[in-house]
Formats: structure tokens, sequence, C-alpha cells
């Protein structure tokens, strides 16, 4: 959701609604001023069958950040929370600078009225004998916007000066490369994070082709990008995994939950990776082979249902399973739409 204030040289007023395939506007015009609210619409899930009573979940669970928090590296974790801390802060703080408006704007709307330009432009301080005075109007916008400098100031050294060396943090240095594996996942025309996994009775069996196991999933994107509270000079990457954002560097992990911090050392991730027949009920992604193709309703023999009219075929997609579990609990399931020998 985002709210945004334009200036206009309008004097009517109207309300009207912007609708897309991604979210809704909703604008509201008036004298002088533009109010936009842009609301996102909700994703619809990817897969839409039906389970049975006789259906059991699995959830691919995952430790507390607290417990990926070694001794050997606290100082490190604090200063990358007091980091985020702090960025947060001066994102609030630069907000004063739009704030800063709020005054003029009120002048621009009720300037007929005449109610608020006179309580915003009584003086409140006059300097010296001359004509100098300072009015509640000077004085809000002139707290607003120094607030805002102060936002700007903290940003920059958040964004600078404030930064990690990643040298402090490894021994090795940044000379080295992420592994390859995650260039390969990158490659992949699309990724899933499995956030918990079904197993299917007979009954849901038999009505999804005679699948025994569906993935409850969600997209994943890889990205090439370093975080901002941490100065390297090699690859890395990050994963949005739900609330918590996954920062891979050549030798750590760093998780991150808001303002609270983990770090894993690669050494002690236990990495495996596997073809998976997926039966594919969505779209298929262009970059996966398709093994064979099976009807969506089977008999206990596999062979087709001819009790139901709509029984199409379903697709049998040869992804990659990729499993992550570090020897403290933390761990990521990742279903990638190619499979790729030997990653």
């Amino acid at each position: 959701m985002s709210f945004s204030i334009k200036l206009n040289k309008s004097n009517n007023i109207s309300f009207r609604t912007r609708p897309t395939k991604s979210s809704t506007t909703f604008i509201l015009t008036l004298p002088r001023i533009t109010l936009s609210l842009r609301v996102k619409r909700l994703k619809k899930k990817p897969i839409t069958m039906t389970y049975y009573s006789g259906t059991s979940y699995k959830p691919v669970n995952n430790v507390a950040i607290s417990s990926m928090q070694p001794i050997k590296y606290r100082t490190h974790i604090n200063k990358i929370s007091r980091l985020i801390k702090l960025n947060t802060l001066s994102n609030w703080l630069v907000l004063s600078f739009l704030l800063s408006l709020i005054p003029r704007i009120l002048l621009l709307l009720l300037d007929s009225q005449g109610v608020i330009p006179n309580i915003l432009n009584k003086t409140l301080i006059t300097l010296g004998p001359g004509p100098v005075s300072i009015n509640l109007n000077i004085l809000i916008t002139t707290l607003l916007i120094l607030i805002g400098l102060i936002g700007i100031i903290i940003k920059i050294y958040v964004h600078t000066i404030g930064r990690l060396q990643y040298n402090h943090l490894s021994k090795h240095g940044n000379h080295n490369d992420i592994s390859s594996l995650w260039d390969k996942l990158a490659s992949s025309h699309k990724l899933w994070q499995i956030t918990g996994i079904y197993e299917l009775d007979d009954n849901g069996s038999k009505e999804n082709g005679g699948i025994k196991v569906i993935y409850d999933r969600r997209p994943l994107k890889l990205s090439y990008k370093a975080p901002f509270y941490i100065r390297i000079n090699t690859k890395v990457m990050q994963a949005k995994l739900g609330k918590i954002t996954l920062v891979i560097l050549p030798h750590y992990y760093i998780i991150t939950n808001k303002s609270e911090v983990g770090i894993i050392v690669t050494s002690n991730i236990m990495i495996t990776t596997k073809p998976c027949p997926y039966a594919e009920l969505d779209d298929v992604p262009e970059d996966t082979e398709v093994i064979y193709s099976r009807w969506q309703y089977v008999n206990k023999d596999s062979s087709k249902d001819k009790r139901y009219k709509d029984n199409k075929k379903i697709p049998i997609c040869n992804y990659g399973l990729i499993h992550l579990k570090s020897d403290k609990g933390f761990m990521i399931m990742i279903l990638s739409s190619s499979y790729h020998q030997g990653s």
C-alpha cells in the first residue's frame, strides 16, 4: 500500500478508482490537491486443489534467529542490527520533508475560509526592534525540515562509513565467490520456496494424477545485491523468504527479520540436491523438462478414470529440489524449474 499527495490546478472535487492487474488506486481530487492511495491485490495461491481429511501436512519449520547468534560473531551481529534500526529510523525522519508541506497545503485548501491561515500566521516571537517575527507556520516547517535533515545525515552514515567491512567479519577476506549452486539457481526461470509438504491419502492421490506428495510453495526471487549494511567487493546474493531475508556471502549466511540478525558459517550448512518429478497444475516454466503426462483423475492402476468428463492431462516436470540445513536446525527447501546435474 502506498500513499501520495500532488498539487493540481483544478478547482473541482471528484473521486475515481483505477484498477490494474496488480493493484487498485483510489484517487480523490480536491481544489488544488490530489490524494492517491494504491492498494496491491492479493496474489492467488498457485495450487488450487482439494485436500481430503486423510491428508497430512508437515510445515517446513525454522528455528528462532536467536539460536543463530554465535558468541564469536556477537559484535558483528549487534552492529548489523543497530544499522538496520538506524536505517528504519532515518526513513521515518526523512518523511518530515513531506510533512513540512502540510501547512502550505492547508493554506491552499482553506484559503477561502481564512481559519487556518490566521492560526498558522499568528506571531509567536518577535526578534529585535525590526519587522523580524516567527509565526507557527514557520516554526512547524523549520522543525520538520530539521528532523528531515537529521534523517538524511543518519542515512548517509548508515550507507557509507557506518557499514560493516566484510574483511572484519571474515578472516578469508573477500577474494572468494559464493557457491556456484546459487548462480545456477539464479539462472532458473522460476524458483519456489517450499513452506510445507502435503502427503495425500489414496482418495486425494487418485484425484491428483496419482501423486502422493504436493508442495505448499511460494515464488522465490534471487537478486545479486549486497545489503546496505555491509561493504564487500565480491558477489553477494539475497533471497526473500517470507519475513526473513537471507544474505548469501562467500563464507557466511546472514539471516535477518527486521532488526533481528543471525549468522551461519557456510561450512555448517549441509546442501543436498536431487531431481524431483512434480505434477505441475500451473503454467510450465520455459526451461522445464516435461518427463511425461498423466491424467488428473486416475484409477488405482494409474489408468484414466472415465467417470470424469473434464479429465485433463497433467505434465510431470523434472524440477530440482534443493535442501539446505544448518547444524542449528535452520532449514530451507527450494524447488527449481530446472535441475542442474552436479549442482
